[in-house]
């Protein structure tokens, strides 16, 4: 059904097009259900490890589906700040791999190397992404050897998280105009991040879920004035439990801005990546 997307954008008859968007709709909520459950799979794999992990994390299990694995490499990174692989086992012993990787660590160099190795079928990628095909018998072997390839490019500071900002600003700071400014060291992405700020000694007020795993709230600061923000994919993590607090403690606020539109209202929010207590 990958033809559905096209198919909505190019219909002109709006029933069809509202058959498709419904089924678009019960494809995406399925993908969210696999994505879910091969990443919780994943994090108990993790978990069960102690805490003294090594230097890459390949997790691979039978069942998972290949679409979902980039993906939740991509969170299991971000939360163990270290390299990850993702491997989906066919019936036929043979697994599909996904990797992400952090700053630092060429993780395509090391999966070319792995693959000349004669440890994978096939692998490529660049320095943050990559992809393979390995054997389930070569699993361990695979691992052993990413593990030693890693260590050799991690230093021990590498495994802290860092999260770099631009600057320092206040809700009231935060306004349409300031973005616009913002837009001109547009276009964002490898090379050049969208801009990430500081807000300090704000208060959460009126945080709540959203969705599955979202926290929306309001941050204000000193002189009263609030920012709407939302914290994705939070839920029953650290951050969120600090959103959701009923403490009204001073926080330390990171992350970026957008101006969000809705039913012809423009309204500026922070996406909030990281948080400390003052």
């Amino acid at each position: 059904e990958s033809s559905l997307g096209g198919r909505l954008l190019s219909s002109d008859d709006p029933h069809e097009a509202k058959i498709i968007s419904l089924r678009l709709n019960e494809l995406n909520k399925e993908r969210q259900e696999i994505e879910a459950r091969v990443l919780q799979e994943a994090t108990e794999q993790v978990e069960s490890r102690g805490k003294d992990l090594p230097p890459f994390l390949l997790l691979s299990q039978e069942g998972w589906h290949p679409g979902v694995i980039g993906i939740v490499a991509g969170r299991l990174k971000d939360r163990y700040h270290r390299p990850v692989g993702v491997v989906a086992i066919d019936d036929e012993g043979v697994g599909k791999g996904s990797g992400r990787s952090v700053s630092g660590v060429d993780l395509g160099t090391a999966i070319h190397g792995a693959r000349q190795s004669g440890l994978l079928t096939a692998g490529g990628g660049h320095a943050m992404a990559a992809g393979f095909t390995v054997s389930a018998d070569a699993l361990s072997q695979f691992e052993a050897f990413m593990i030693e390839r890693v260590a050799q490019q991690m230093k021990e500071s590498d495994y802290t998280p860092k999260l770099m900002v631009e600057g320092i600003l206040t809700p009231a700071g935060a306004s349409k105009d300031f973005i616009q400014v913002l837009s001109q060291l547009a276009p964002f992405g490898m090379g050049n991040p969208t801009p990430r700020f500081v807000f300090p000694n704000v208060k959460v007020i009126n945080a709540s879920i959203v969705g599955n795993d979202h926290i929306r709230c309001l941050i204000q600061g000193e002189d009263g004035k609030s920012l709407a923000a939302i914290a994705f994919r939070s839920v029953e993590t650290p951050l969120g439990d600090v959103l959701l607090s009923k403490q009204r403690t001073l926080l330390h606020l990171a992350g970026t801005l957008r101006v969000d539109s809705w039913q012809g209202r423009e309204t500026v929010k922070l996406t909030i990546e990281d948080g400390a207590n003052v």
